[in-house]
């Protein structure tokens, strides 16, 4: 067998952008990371390159929907709740202003995908055509499945309408519902992880973070006497307060809205409190391997995948789309053991070695693309957010036999 996958161990990179686009590409960035999962997704300064001995024949894709409004009322509602219980700052009368305001811009169009969102899926699609223009003849299958929720039809619709739009003669089906949740919404329907969660709302593990004296200090900042709430009121308003400012760039409001209620070190530690709450919530931790373990189905979904595929002779090139959430890809991507997806050290140190901003932004996602060699070998390249991973101790282009075996032993 030829020995590709040393030959190929690190894929090579082409710069696409000039050093001053970098440069304030990174410094868009810096900012962008504090907005968390909310961040719309980054720009890619570089191309993957697929080695001309290696000829892709499917493709596996998982992805979050794109940018989208607020999900829903709540977190504004949580901060007029708490507001409106005592006497307000000037910056506090400012903030129930830009909740009204939120409200009332985003009223009917709650959690709806946006202009950004639509554009971050067809830009992804015409990335994967570019990068694989040999998947796309008039004989390819395109075969897609989303979660029930409108923004992910949204994005699914809106990736395979770039598809369409340049192989318009394209085998293309699509389906979305509650039948594929077991795939796509395991985190809201398996009993043992939702009885986890419970217990982690009604826990004070935040409460106790170091970060958190930092970011419950914001309530100061809009009523005159702060220290008559609890510590999970507090709690709760910073949750709320954070969310709502972090969604403005994906929304397509002011990225610098938080700039006039809170200082660049209380936005910090309100993204480490959240930063640590999502990944107690969706990845493997310290304090429980459910989060991650629920997302089974769905890895098995993808192996089962490839391994039809491959026993039909990899005859007709194949792609298969699945459309979900961030609370989707955080527990597969730690399952499957993807770098800088899985840390289990102590709570605190959460913020210093797990991002939620460069795990799952908007429109994040995983790419799993089958390559043939000339002599009929398989080999898989990982991309996550468009960049190559290397799982387990198999390098950057691996063979298909060795990465299954490695998957299949994370199963628990």
């Amino acid at each position: 067998m030829p020995n590709v996958a040393n030959k190929f161990r690190m894929p090579k990179w082409r710069f696409v952008l000039s050093l001053t686009a970098v440069a304030l590409w990174f410094t868009a960035y810096a900012q962008s990371s504090l907005f968390g999962s909310s961040m719309p997704y980054p720009a890619l300064t570089e191309e993957v390159v697929i080695p001309d001995s290696l000829t892709a024949v499917m493709v596996n894709h998982v992805g979050r929907h794109g940018a989208r409004y607020p999900s829903g009322p709540s977190h504004t509602a949580a901060i007029r709740s708490t507001l409106l219980r005592t006497a307000l700052t000037p910056q506090g009368e400012r903030l129930l202003a830009v909740a009204d305001s939120v409200d009332r811009v985003t009223a009917h169009r709650w959690g709806a995908l946006d202009s950004l969102g639509m554009a971050e899926q067809s830009g992804i699609a015409a990335r994967m055509m570019e990068r694989t223009p040999e998947l796309f003849s008039d004989s390819v299958r395109v075969q897609a499945i989303s979660s029930y929720v409108p923004r992910c039809v949204t994005s699914m619709y809106t990736f395979l309408h770039r598809i369409s739009r340049e192989h318009p003669k394209a085998s293309v089906t699509a389906a979305s519902g509650p039948q594929f949740s077991p795939e796509m919404r395991f985190f809201s329907i398996n009993p043992l992880y939702l009885q986890w969660a419970d217990t982690l709302n009604r826990d004070s593990i935040l409460i106790s973070l170091p970060q958190f004296e930092v970011a419950q200090s914001t309530l100061a900042n809009f009523v005159d006497n702060a220290e008559r709430f609890t510590p999970r009121e507090r709690l709760r308003f910073l949750l709320a307060l954070y969310s709502t400012l972090s969604i403005q760039e994906a929304a397509g409001g002011n990225p610098d809205l938080w700039r006039q209620f809170v200082t660049p070190a209380q936005m910090e530690a309100m993204w480490a409190v959240n930063d640590t709450r999502q990944h107690l919530m969706h990845s493997a931790s310290a304090q429980s391997t459910i989060p991650t373990a629920i997302s089974t189905p769905l890895l098995l979904d993808i192996i089962g995948s490839f391994d039809n595929f491959i026993a039909t002779g990899c005859d007709s090139p194949q792609i298969v789309l699945r459309f979900g959430h961030a609370e989707t890809l955080m527990p597969l991507l730690a399952l499957m053991q993807i770098p800088g997806t899985v840390f289990t050290g102590p709570t605190a140190a959460v913020p210093a070695n797990w991002h939620n901003y460069s795990i799952v932004p908007m429109a994040a996602n995983l790419q799993m693309l089958l390559l043939r060699s000339g002599s009929g070998h398989l080999y898989v390249l990982t991309l996550v957010n468009e960049r190559p991973v290397s799982i387990g101790n198999l390098p950057f282009i691996a063979p298909w036999k060795e990465l299954r075996r490695f998957l299949a032993d994370t199963i628990p």
